[in-house]
């Protein structure tokens, strides 16, 4: 994995959906696997890569069980946004 040969910008673009308050953040993702190719990053999805490196990190539950914060790891951002808006969706309002 050569991700760290991309400025820090880019790879906190590529690698993060950032849930703010107001609106997410990073929720695009980039659609040709060789946009990166220059700077010796290989782009591309492979299953194989995404079952090795998908994982989901538990930051913390509140006492009552109505909050979860947790992150989704390797994983596409238009993933992770499409399963952030089925979370919303899912809460009564």
């Amino acid at each position: 994995n050569c991700a760290h040969m991309l400025p820090a910008h880019l790879e906190e673009q590529r690698t993060r959906v950032l849930c703010n308050s107001d609106a997410p953040v990073y929720t695009s993702s980039v659609g040709y696997a060789g946009t990166y190719a220059v700077l010796g990053v290989d782009n591309s999805f492979s299953l194989k890569k995404f079952k090795k490196n998908f994982s989901i990190k538990i930051q913390s539950i509140s006492d009552d069980g109505n909050t979860i914060q947790f992150d989704l790891i390797g994983v596409d951002v238009a993933i992770a946004n499409a399963l952030r808006r089925i979370l919303i969706s899912e809460i009564p309002t």
